[in-house]
């Protein structure tokens, strides 16, 4: 930063030693989509439907929807009145306010287990929200600047999310998650790879927005709108797991309901224990 050290060299007119607020430098306040002009949002729909513009959550033939299959925005004035708000969750915030945002999201993801979240938050103040977050994740990279919606000039990674719903078709009995699957983990790295060095796969960095031709960003969109798409409509085949499939699994339920508890409350087959030698 100029001016940081500019006393030692006698440069008292710019920066720090000019007056100019250290702070300003660091967008703590702007959230991914103010700093890329809308172009950070507008990759993140291009791979949430297919070309045709269906959404990959509407692949399921007879499969009763839940909500608008639409992924809505989020805008700060959203965050405390989700119940109003039809489709899955696309989180945009700035950073300052990840720690708000994973109290809401906590709620809402207990109440609608049937939706998903696509969270894109540039590398900022990560204790307030990584950790958390990550738990939650089933896919997760970072897109290392130098891509036309996030290129250069941004400095910090952009990390993005996404959080599959818990149940997706009628009588479904979860969890319906692809954390830590083989698939996940071999997407997240290649995503990560090719976004860290475009130049080994054959593609243009991009070091301001103005410098993204649109034949760059066409590029850009494709390959990733590829794999992220394939990613989410290969999710919807996932096959459920039923109760007979469950009971087979644990010998203990073989026969019985999933839910085999007394009206009293304490455990099947007796009461209270009795310590042998006691009164």
């Amino acid at each position: 930063m100029a001016g940081v050290d500019g006393l030692s060299r006698g440069d008292c007119l710019e920066g720090i030693m000019a007056g100019m607020n250290p702070w300003s430098t660091i967008p703590l306040n702007e959230d991914a989509n103010e700093r890329s002009n809308g172009r950070v949002e507008e990759w993140i729909r291009s791979w949430w439907a297919d070309e045709k513009g269906k959404p990959w959550c509407q692949v399921v033939p007879n499969a009763v929807q839940y909500e608008s299959s639409k992924l809505e925005k989020l805008e700060p004035e959203d965050w405390f009145n989700l119940k109003d708000i039809k489709g899955h969750r696309l989180w945009i915030p700035p950073p300052a306010a990840m720690s708000t945002v994973m109290e809401v999201f906590g709620e809402d993801r207990i109440i609608n287990p049937h939706l998903t979240h696509i969270f894109a938050i540039p590398r900022l103040m990560t204790n307030l929200w990584r950790k958390r977050l990550f738990r939650n994740a089933d896919l997760k990279f970072y897109v290392t600047p130098g891509a036309p919606f996030w290129p250069r000039s941004m400095h910090e990674p952009l990390t993005v999310v996404v959080i599959l719903p818990l149940a997706h078709v009628e009588n479904y009995r979860g969890p319906w998650i692809a954390k830590d699957t083989p698939q996940a983990k071999q997407l997240g790295e290649k995503l990560d790879t090719q976004f860290k060095d475009p130049g080994k796969h054959g593609r243009a960095e991009c070091h301001d927005l103005e410098s993204s031709v649109f034949s760059v960003w066409e590029d850009e969109q494709r390959w990733s709108r590829d794999l992220l798409s394939q990613f989410l409509h290969e999710q919807v085949k996932f096959p459920p797991v039923s109760s007979g499939l469950l009971r087979g699994m644990l010998p203990g339920l073989r026969g019985l309901p999933i839910s085999d508890s007394d009206d009293s409350g304490g455990r099947r087959g007796g009461g209270k224990r009795v310590r042998d030698g006691g009164d």
